[in-house]
């Protein structure tokens, strides 16, 4: 494992994710989640506003080291296989988090999940991807 690529996959994925994350989840979305939350996230979520930034980061770091991980102790993916290989991370990262939440709690719905698993799917393929070009793009640059 060269140690550079993967700081760099672990830098790229994780602000892409951290990025991609705010833009849907923040920005596009916030009025649907808000709108379709189970009945205990009202008072289980904090305040717009008042998120707590540097773990919101810290997650997405861990899930950015996660994927740089993964692929660098796969072989060497093309561009298409790194997105498929992302998406499929995604799904099931996120199926399994969501169906073990919805299980266990009151704080989704349904609506909420399929949501939650397509998005995290998007931003994962996305990562995937991005991983998979740095790869290929430092060994053609030979850097």
């Amino acid at each position: 494992m060269n140690v550079k690529t993967f700081i760099l996959r672990t830098v790229v994925a994780t602000v892409i994710h951290f990025l991609l994350g705010f833009l849907l989840y923040a920005v596009i979305f916030s009025k649907y989640f808000q709108a379709h939350m189970g009945p205990a996230a009202v008072s289980a979520s904090r305040p717009v506003g008042s998120e707590l930034v540097n773990f919101i980061f810290l997650s997405c770091l861990s899930y950015g080291l996660l994927l740089a991980y993964v692929f660098s102790r796969g072989a060497s993916q093309s561009l298409k296989q790194g997105l498929q290989t992302g998406a499929i991370i995604g799904f099931l990262y996120a199926s399994a988090v969501n169906t073990n939440l919805y299980a266990t709690t009151n704080l989704l719905t349904i609506e909420v999940i399929v949501a939650d698993i397509l998005m995290y799917t998007f931003m994962s393929t996305l990562m995937g991807g991005a991983i998979s070009f740095i790869g290929k793009t430092r060994k053609k640059l030979a850097i």
